[in-house]
C-alpha cells in the first residue's frame, strides 16, 4: 500500500500548510546567503528518462532511486515500495515489496543497462534488504549510500509497522548501516554486516544525504525543531569519522552541527542548516560553481528546488526554482518527492541529471496509471556564470 507505506511520501502528507514556512528565512542567524546558480534550462533527460520505466514483467515501478557509483561503471540503485509483477490491459498487477534494488551497468548503449534484485526466497516477492529475524515487524527504506575503500556503506531508513492499517500504521525506528564489503559481486552473494546507529525517529533522523570529504562522512538529515513539528522541518548536518564506520559501534562517533557553531556529540542542539528539509535529497560538490550542492520539492507543490553553500556547514541559499514538474498543478491527487541528483551520469560539468517521483493519493491508481511512480530523469545546464554573488 504506497501511501500507507511509503515514509518518503508519507513526509510530505506531515507537512501539511508547509508553504508558510517558505518565507521563514533559512538561517536566521546568518547575513548573507549564496547567489542563485546559474541554471539556463531544464529539460526531460534525452538520455535516461526511460531507464527506470515499468518493463512488462518483474519490476513495475518504485521511489526513493538513491544511486550509489560503486566502480567499475557501475551504480547501485536503491528502490523503496517497488511493484513487482506484470503488466495487464496497462495497468500494473503485482503485489508491493519494501524495497528492491538494481545494478547499473553503464558501458552499454547511452543510458546503460539495469537489472533488479530483490528477494525471491518466498511465494511473495520481499524486499532486498530483510529486517533481523522473520518474526520482525521492521522493514528497509532507501536513504543514502557512499562507497569507501571498496565497501558500500548504505544508510537505511528502518521502519516498524503497527497493528493498525491507517496513516498511524508505521513508525520510522532507526537508521540501519548496512556494510558491503563485496558490491562488485552478484548481489545475492553479498557479505553484508549491519550496524544499528540508535538514531531515527518520525521527527528526526540522519541518512537524508551524504558524502565522504577528507577523514569524514558528512549527512544532511532533518528535525522537525523542538515542538516536533513537520511544518518545521529543517535541514541539519551531522559527521562521523571514516575509521569509525568500520567499528561495531559507529554511533558512538557522529558528531552534530549545533548552536553556537560547533561540533557537538550530541544532537540536542541541533542547528537548522536550511528549510524546507527533506527526507530524501542527495548531496556533491560541484568543482566549477565550488558549491556544495542538495535538492529539494517545495511540499504540494511542482517546484524543484536547488539549494547551495560555499561550505557545508551554511550559510546555504534559499531554495532555488529550476523546473516545474509536469502534472501536479492539473491533477490535485499527484504529488512529487524524492528529488535527488546523480553527478555520475553526466560527463559534461555544466549539466546535472535529477530525478523525482509522482505519486497519488488514490492507491488503486499507482496499478492504473502507468504514467506515474517511477523515477523521472530531468537535465539541468548550467551557465557560464559561477553564481557565487552573495544575497541578503
Amino acid at each position: 500500500m504506497t501511501l500507507i507505506m511509503d515514509n518518503h511520501y508519507m513526509g510530505l502528507l506531515f507537512l501539511a500548510g508547509f508553504a508558510c514556512i517558505l518565507c521563514v528565512p533559512a538561517c536566521a542567524a546568518e547575513t548573507v546567503q549564496p547567489g542563485p546558480l546559474p541554471i539556463i534550462s531544464v529539460i526531460a533527460d534525452p538520455v535516461y528518462d526511460s531507464l527506470l520505466k515499468p518493463a512488462k514483467l518483474g519490476y513495475l515501478g518504485a521511489d526513493g532511486a538513491a544511486s550509489i557509483p560503486i566502480g567499475n561503471d557501475r551504480v547501485l540503485w536503491i528502490f523503496g515500495d517497488t511493484i513487482i509483477g506484470s503488466q495487464a490491459k496497462g495497468k500494473r498487477q503485482g503485489p508491493m515489496a519494501r524495497n528492491t534494488i538494481a545494478i547499473h551497468e553503464m558501458t552499454t548503449g547511452a543510458a546503460g543497462t539495469v537489472k533488479y534484485f530483490w528477494d525471491s526466497k518466498g511465494r511473495v516477492p520481499g524486499g532486498f534488504f530483510q529486517p533481523e529475524s522473520s518474526a520482525s515487524l521492521n522493514w528497509y527504506w532507501p536513504g543514502c549510500g557512499v562507497m569507501i575503500d571498496g565497501t558500500a556503506h548504505l544508510f537505511l531508513t528502518k521502519l516498524r509497522s503497527k497493528i493498525s492499517f491507517d496513516m498511524s500504521s508505521f513508525q520510522t525506528v532507526g537508521c540501519t548501516l548496512f556494510r558491503v564489503a563485496n558490491p562488485l559481486d552478484p548481489p545475492h552473494s553479498w557479505r553484508i554486516t549491519r550496524a544499528e546507529l540508535g538514531f531515527g525517529n518520525d521527527h528526526f533522523n540522519i541518512n537524508t544525504a551524504a558524502m565522504a570529504e577528507g577523514n569524514y562522512l558528512y549527512m544532511i538529515g532533518y528535525h522537525d525543531g523542538p515542538l516536533n513539528l513537520p511544518q518545521q522541518r529543517a535541514g541539519i548536518l551531522c559527521r562521523v569519522p571514516v575509521a569509525a564506520l568500520k567499528s561495531d559501534d559507529p554511533a558512538k562517533s557522529f558528531e552534530f552541527w549545533s548552536v553556537g557553531d560547533q561540533w557537538l556529540a550530541s544532537h540536542k542542539h541541533l542547528k537548522p542548516l536550511f528549510r524546507p528539509g527533506m527526507t530524501e535529497s542527495s548531496l556533491h560538490y560541484d568543482p566549477v560553481r565550488k558549491r556544495y550542492i542538495t535538492v529539494a520539492i517545495k511540499p504540494f507543490s511542482p517546484d524543484l528546488c536547488l539549494l547551495s553553500a560555499e561550505k557545508l556547514t551554511g550559510p546555504w541559499s534559499a531554495p532555488q526554482k529550476i523546473h516545474d514538474i509536469p502534472g501536479i498543478d492539473d491533477n490535485k491527487k499527484h504529488l512529487a518527492y524524492a528529488g535527488r541528483a546523480h553527478p555520475m551520469l553526466s560527463s559534461d560539468p555544466n549539466e546535472l541529471v535529477i530525478t523525482y517521483v509522482i505519486n497519488t493519493t488514490d492507491f488503486w491508481g499507482v496499478f492504473s496509471e502507468l504514467d506515474i511512480y517511477y523515477p523521472r530523469f530531468v537535465r539541468a545546464a548550467f551557465g557560464a556564470d559561477t553564481g557565487t554573488a552573495g544575497a541578503k
